[in-house]
């Protein structure tokens, strides 16, 4: 059996061939003096980073996976991050290095790491506020202390004329060229922050979006928002170039809702009022039109959206008068149907890359130890899991660049966190 089978199926299997149920190797335990901490490690090649608490603070390690030798990398309390997928991922890596913010001493920096201490630096930008920060469109979004929000692409930093943004409403094109809601002053207005130039896109359309139900994603280098204005559902796609097109001119906008992107092409929920049918549409190449569907009955209520590498993920409830049923549906990029995964009551996937492809598992929470995983290998059986009786599991690590899948696992007893290798 080769590695990579091992790998995966140890992740996934339950009382399998391969390995026993739950079986795994403890690589790192915390220690009185080394408290491993919930933040969740990454792997850099053959370097796992995490972080512990200590008498004397916080420190980020470097464990090589193949020497078994740890080194401390920075003695700094890591700041929270965040991005779509993993809503407190805290650490990231841009083109296979570490980019954090963290806590030294009494100032707020931008870190970068190569998994060495010889390679970990600051990286120069002004004064950072102690908040979390995002991670979209390659970039890492926070602000300063004077309320202006900073951008980082792991290598400069940028300052942008845009105050108080909610930087979880954000499209970046470039550490340049960014577009973000900014909620001071008063009203929210949408600005644009491209080579310092400051643009109120707002106050050029004439358009006031309500903040609380304004979504932008970045797609094509377009960025799209879309929200409640002026009494009415609105969406406007702005290109890098800088041409805006106003999609309530061509579409009746009251009609769609869930607007997402995968793999570079816009995509929503579609409720015509004078139809028995709904549907999960992609937009044409010039927004202009919709170029592909599929189609459900009335009784279906979409509810749930998220894409991973190679799938897009929905759930549905549908109910009659004597039942309710959920759904799962596993679509590709042209909306077509894999009837392998999909399916009554299937569970709900998240992704995590692994050489050559990626796995899958269910919703990872407190109280769920039970991990099913699905692999882009064909040699592997459609549906496997594992069971975890005696810890939860808070998270599973893996990199796009090597084979091994690691679990950061606590224990409810002792209150401790540990890191083992599925084997």
């Amino acid at each position: 059996m080769n590695k990579w089978k091992v790998a995966l199926c140890c992740l996934i299997s339950f009382y399998s061939v391969c390995c026993h149920a739950g079986t795994r190797a403890v690589v790192i335990e915390s220690t009185t003096e080394h408290k491993i901490t919930d933040l969740r490690p990454v792997l850099i090649n053959d370097l796992l980073i995490y972080q512990t608490e200590d008498v004397g603070g916080h420190k980020l390690w470097a464990y090589n996976t193949i020497t078994q030798e740890k080194q401390i990398l920075l003695a700094a309390d890591i700041i929270s991050t965040s991005n779509i997928r993993f809503p407190s991922s805290h650490l990231l890596l841009l083109n296979n290095q570490l980019v954090f913010t963290a806590l030294n001493g009494e100032t707020v920096n931008f870190f970068t790491s190569d998994g060495t201490p010889e390679g970990t630096t600051i990286l120069i930008s002004p004064a950072l506020a102690l908040v979390s920060s995002y991670f979209k469109d390659g970039l890492l979004f926070t602000w300063a202390e004077d309320g202006q929000l900073v951008t980082t692409d792991g290598e400069t930093v940028r300052k942008h004329s845009i105050q108080y943004a909610e930087i979880n409403k954000v499209c970046g094109f470039d550490n340049n060229d960014v577009i973000a809601l900014e909620n001071s002053p008063v009203p929210a207005t949408i600005v644009r922050s491209k080579n310092g130039v400051r643009t109120n896109l707002s106050e050029v359309l004439s358009i006031d979006f309500s903040s609380v139900f304004l979504s932008m994603l970045t797609l094509d280098n377009h960025c799209f928002i879309s929200g409640y204005a002026d009494s009415k559902n609105e969406a406007i796609l702005v290109a890098q170039s800088g041409e805006v097109s106003i999609l309530s001119e061509q579409f009746d906008l009251a009609q769609f809702s869930g607007f997402f992107v995968f793999k570079d092409r816009l995509y929503a929920f579609q409720e015509p009022a004078d139809l028995d049918e709904k549907k999960l549409v992609r937009f044409n190449e010039n927004y202009n039109g919709i170029d592909r569907e599929f189609a459900v009955d009335d009784t279906v209520r979409f509810f749930y959206v998220s894409s991973t590498q190679n799938f897009i993920i929905a759930r549905s409830v549908s109910q009659t008068a004597s039942q309710i049923t959920s759904m799962a549906y596993f679509f590709d990029q042209n909306l077509e149907l894999d009837q392998a995964l999909s399916g009554l009551n299937k569970p709900i996937l998240f992704a995590y890359p692994i050489l050559d492809g990626e796995i899958y598992s269910t919703s990872i929470e407190k109280n769920n130890r039970l991990v099913k995983a699905l692999s882009t290998n064909p040699d592997f059986p459609p549906s496997m899991s594992t069971f975890i009786v005696d810890q939860r599991i808070s998270s599973i690590i893996t990199s796009p660049e090597a084979l091994e899948v690691y679990m950061l696992l606590e224990d409810p007893s002792f209150q401790s966190y540990s890191i083992a290798k599925l084997a």
